[in-house]
């Protein structure tokens, strides 16, 4: 699946069609986290998103920042978790406490 977004994005890079190669980062990015790579999937995470906000698209730059919140969880970067969970705020999106969370906040 990488070598498929991989491609995808040489090729929406060429044409410079930046809604596709957003796409294809995000794609991208979420085949590296589902494989645990979390630092892999950091850039092309936070590449898509600004693409996404650049070009107006708030569902694009809503899942990368989902992405993005994933891969902080994974990594145990509490600041960086917390940033963009404000990030996600400011789009109108609510994000329900992880079952961990919980604990944590109970502890």
């Amino acid at each position: 699946a990488a070598s498929s977004y991989s491609e995808s994005l040489k090729i929406y890079t060429e044409i410079e069609n930046r809604k596709g190669r957003a796409d294809a980062l995000l794609g991208l990015a979420h085949v590296h986290r589902a494989r645990e790579r979390y630092t892999k999937a950091t850039s092309p995470y936070s590449e898509s998103l600004e693409i996404y906000t650049e070009i107006a698209d708030s569902k694009g730059r809503e899942d990368a920042l989902l992405g993005l919140v994933e891969v902080y969880r994974a990594q145990g970067s509490k600041r960086k978790l917390a940033e963009t969970l404000l990030a996600l705020g400011d789009v109108g999106l609510q994000v329900v406490p992880s079952s961990d969370d919980d604990a944590d906040a109970s502890a």
